[in-house]
């Protein structure tokens, strides 16, 4: 990597490293369980960890976790040996599980991807119980928080996102979300930096949702002013309540 490439990396670790500093995403002793699904997210969110790992004087345990799936005997594809790889090079402990669903037709209806994504993360928090894992972290970046936003707005009259962090059952866990604060445009940019390709493979079950479809107004407002992501974001900690109405429709 040339130094041009390397102070890019580096500048997008430290705005992570920003994150997680102002929201005391982790801290000593902590043991972080890193929930890769083999997307390009989760596979930067490894890397941008183990980095931050030699650097920073606090002392935690960092782990990785896939689940691979199986919905009504079709397995969803994953190149778990390059997963594999990505973890061993980093020196990254990898726990692997398997995920078989068997829908019936009422169950379809509600949504696979749903259900699909409901029962995966349930099998994250009973293996981070198992392996004794205080804090879990998922690959969410800015452009899912506004998209959620907005769709929240839309579809539910409210506003609210995906946090940067948030206590689950009582505080057993909490989940973090280290690149709450960096665009997709500098995760896209960080895998070409890095050479980091995904290991995802495509699913017979996957759905068009919501959010796709308010990925493009996001865009839209980025390009109506520089800061257009950056504001939207702050907006959610600057609510002015004497300017609002407080009544419902």
């Amino acid at each position: 990597m040339d130094k041009k490439n390397q102070k890019a990396a580096e500048k997008i670790r430290k705005k992570a490293g920003k994150a997680i500093h102002e929201y005391k995403m982790i801290e000593e002793n902590d043991h972080v369980l890193v929930a890769l699904s083999g997307g390009v997210d989760s596979l930067v969110l490894l890397d941008i960890l183990s980095e931050r790992k030699k650097i920073i004087p606090i002392n935690f345990q960092l782990s990785a976790i896939h689940i691979t799936h199986e919905i009504n005997s079709r397995k969803i594809s994953t190149n778990v040996p390059k997963i594999k790889e990505f973890c061993r090079v980093r020196q990254i402990p990898l726990h692997t599980f398997d995920l078989k669903l068997e829908l019936d037709d009422k169950a379809m209806k509600k949504g696979v991807c749903f259900l699909c994504s409901w029962n995966r993360r349930k099998m994250i928090f009973e293996k981070a119980k198992e392996l004794d894992c205080n804090k879990i972290a998922f690959g969410h970046h800015m452009d899912d928080a506004l998209e959620t936003l907005l769709m929240n707005m839309c579809f539910h009259g409210e506003i609210s996102s995906i946090p940067p962090f948030i206590q689950m059952f009582q505080g057993i866990f909490t989940i973090i979300r280290p690149m709450i604060l960096l665009t997709a445009k500098e995760i896209n940019k960080y895998c070409q930096i890095s050479s980091i390709k995904e290991a995802e493979g495509n699913c017979p079950y996957e759905e068009k949702n919501q959010r796709e479809e308010f990925r493009p107004i996001v865009e839209k407002m980025a390009q109506m002013h520089k800061l257009g992501k950056v504001n939207l974001y702050n907006s959610m900690s600057n609510i002015l309540n004497d300017y609002l109405p407080n009544k419902k429709y």
